[in-house]
Formats: structure tokens, C-alpha cells, sequence
């Protein structure tokens, strides 16, 4: 049997001291995208999933290549570390869509409450013309428990945007849940490659 709300004292350390780096500028984000003030991680608060034996999985629909580096970035409760992910090579033709879908789950014996704000510190590529959506969903031993819109669709340029994902003060969940989720869904508009990164799966957070 899992315990409820059980949270290692490294990770809430990270809460609070967390901190990392990204770009800076504004971007199509409603629903629960909040921009970092001056694109910085640190300025996010994060209780990570990860510590322990804390795993990443990453499912994918119609990929041209292989993705993830780095995954287990996103799952180490460092804020300066980050995983990359890319649908699409350099060159690709463009008007292809493709989906990504990656997971932190949290050790075994971890369970968030409900009312926590489940979600992921999230930075966006660089790119004149990023065409995406974005959906955090929760599950607990395996079934989903619930799913947000956080990005409902954005075309425009990005620069590296560093952003929280996510279940939020207003908007925050209902059920209890051990693993937090993004699934990313691109139209390539271009021959750009697009590298979207996961600092850190978060079972609670937002923005400072």
C-alpha cells in the first residue's frame, strides 16, 4: 500500500532553493502556462516527483527520430538540468505533426493530494514560427486521473521561454496522483528543429 504525501527532505528543499536558466519573451499561453518573470527557472517553486527511484518514460506518435537526451533530467530535482525533446530533424518537411508524451513518476510509496498543483517547469524552443499544443495529465498506479489544456495552441516565435505547466492556485487537482505528465503535440511549419526541455516534473508548484 502507498502512503499519502510522503516527500523526501530533499525535495522540499527544492521548493524553495531550485533554480535554473532560460530565455526570455512572451508566448500563446492559456490555461495554465505561466511564463517565468525574466524566462528563469528559478522563479518557479517546485516540489519535484522525482528523487529515489523516481523514473521518466517517453511514449511517441509519429517521430522521425529518436527523442529524449538526457531524460532522466526530469525526474533529478535540478533545476539547472534539463531534458530535450525533438519530434523532428533539421530539414524535415514541413507540415508533418507529431506527438510527444513524457512522464515522471514518483517512487514507490509517494502519493501527492489532491489540491496539490500537479505540473512541470517547461522551457520552449527557439524557433520564428512554433506551432504546438500542450496537456498535463496525472495518474496514480497507472490510470489517469485527470488532464489539463495548458497550451490550447500557440503559433508564433519562441525563444526559449522558460514557463510552469501546469494545475495551478485556481485550477488545482481533485484527485491524488504519483506520476504528472506532458504531452506535446507539433505541426512543423518549417525545416527548424524545435527542442522543447523538461527541468523538472513538479507534484506541486507555480510561479513565486
Amino acid at each position: 500500500m502507498k502512503f499519502l504525501q510522503f516527500v523526501s527532505i530533499a525535495a522540499i528543499a527544492c521548493l524553495s532553493a531550485c533554480g535554473g536558466s532560460g530565455g526570455s519573451g512572451s508566448n500563446d499561453n492559456p490555461g495554465g502556462g505561466t511564463p517565468a518573470p525574466g524566462g528563469n527557472a528559478a522563479n518557479f517553486d517546485c516540489m519535484p516527483i522525482g528523487g529515489g527511484s523516481a523514473t521518466v518514460s517517453v511514449s511517441c506518435i509519429n517521430c522521425p527520430r529518436s527523442i529524449g537526451q538526457n531524460r532522466a533530467n526530469a525526474i533529478d530535482t535540478n533545476l539547472d538540468t534539463s531534458a530535450g525533446f525533438s519530434l523532428f530533424n533539421p530539414g524535415d518537411t514541413a507540415s508533418v505533426q507529431g506527438q510527444f508524451t513524457v512522464r515522471g513518476t514518483a517512487q514507490d510509496g509517494v502519493i501527492f493530494a489532491a489540491g496539490d498543483r500537479a505540473g512541470l517547469i517547461f522551457g520552449l524552443p527557439v524557433g520564428e514560427n512554433v506551432q504546438y499544443t500542450a496537456i498535463v495529465r496525472t495518474f496514480l498506479d497507472g490510470t489517469e486521473q485527470e488532464s489539463r489544456n495548458v497550451v490550447t495552441g500557440h503559433t508564433g516565435a519562441t525563444n526559449g521561454e522558460v514557463e510552469y505547466f501546469g494545475f495551478d492556485t485556481a485550477n488545482p487537482t481533485t484527485m491524488q496522483f504519483d506520476t504528472v505528465a506532458v504531452e506535446v503535440t507539433e505541426t512543423l511549419p518549417s525545416e527548424e528543429e524545435h527542442i522543447f526541455s523538461v527541468f523538472e516534473f513538479c507534484g506541486d508548484g507555480g510561479a513565486k
